[in-house]
């Protein structure tokens, strides 16, 4: 089973030892479209072995439009790459599961084609100290937040469209796709 994890950046350097510690630990590769980042964000990407770093391709700016036709794209590519599974978190948003890959295993054999995880918001005090440890274990604060329960793992040929921003599928309720197993821990506070 291949795991692609695929994100956009715009000078996310604060939390991107964190977002490529984390999806390092299960994905078989991180695909992060950078948008001129300015804060060294673009070289900590290239020192990741996992990781690769790709220009924006859409122009100046990163609105839904453009977005909506980077997630297409990002799919598109990875069923050319024979890609099992896509997860597309912003770079302040961790997928977690005691054993994602088992799990995303389990939810292969049964015909699922995308996951919405349960959301929740993260609280600390300010950002926390890169000190090596994963950003659950340093921040085990949060609250519940429907909101943030949307579908992020999804299978590269799913046939699903996003609504703006990925919280939704048209069409579909992400009620309907929703697994506790995995839980969308947004640093936001």
């Amino acid at each position: 089973m291949k795991i692609r994890v695929v994100s956009t950046c715009f000078n996310e350097a604060q939390l991107l030892p964190f977002y490529l510690r984390h999806y390092g630990t299960f994905a078989d590769e991180i695909v992060i479209y950078d948008h001129d980042s300015y804060d060294g964000s673009r070289g900590m990407i290239e020192l990741c072995q996992k990781a690769t770093v790709k220009d924006w391709p859409y122009g100046p700016g990163m609105d839904d439009d453009a977005m909506i036709k980077l997630w297409a794209m990002a799919l598109r590519d990875a069923v050319w790459d024979h890609i099992d599974w896509v997860i597309v978190p912003d770079i302040d948003e961790f997928v977690w599961c005691k054993d994602i890959r088992s799990e995303l295993e389990d939810a292969d054999r049964n015909g699922q084609k995308a996951i919405t995880a349960q959301g929740w918001q993260m609280a600390g005090n300010g950002l926390p100290v890169d000190d090596g440890r994963q950003i659950w274990e340093q921040s085990q604060c949060g609250v519940f937040d429907p909101m943030y329960s949307k579908p992020i793992i999804v299978k590269p040929n799913m046939g699903l469209e996003w609504i703006p921003g990925r919280h939704d599928f048209v069409n579909v309720p992400k009620a309907d796709l929703l697994n506790p197993k995995f839980k969308l821990l947004h640093y936001r506070f």
